[in-house]
């Protein structure tokens, strides 16, 4: 077999022994191996089709939340009232709508 062109060359000194691809990619065993994935089906098909079960979820902790601080809110507001009641009773009734207590007790005995 006659030697080719290109191989000529090579020998003369012409072109250097490595072709110019393999200057561009000095690595290129490293580039021959590829990574390769590995999909669970289960899980990717649960993902894919889970996006309106986790939008319902959201939406279910979102009013649960809301109604854990109306509850939290009407509590407070409960015992707030029984404070206000109870240091009501203490100064007595009349006292606590601006009239002193001497005169809402007289004032009931006149109109009886």
């Amino acid at each position: 077999c006659a030697p080719s062109r290109q191989q000529a060359a090579r020998r003369s000194g012409r072109f250097p022994l490595q072709s110019p691809s393999s200057k561009a990619h000095p690595n290129r065993s490293a580039m021959g191996k590829k990574a390769v994935l590995v999909f669970d089906e289960k899980a990717r098909k649960e993902f894919i089709t889970g996006f309106h079960k986790r939008k319902v979820e959201r939406r279910q902790k979102a009013r649960q939340r809301i109604a854990e601080e109306v509850r939290q809110e009407k509590i407070q507001e409960r015992k707030e009232k029984r404070e206000q009641l109870k240091g009501l009773r203490g100064i007595g009734l009349g006292e606590a709508l601006g009239e002193p207590a001497a005169a809402a007790s007289s004032g009931a005995k006149s109109r009886a």
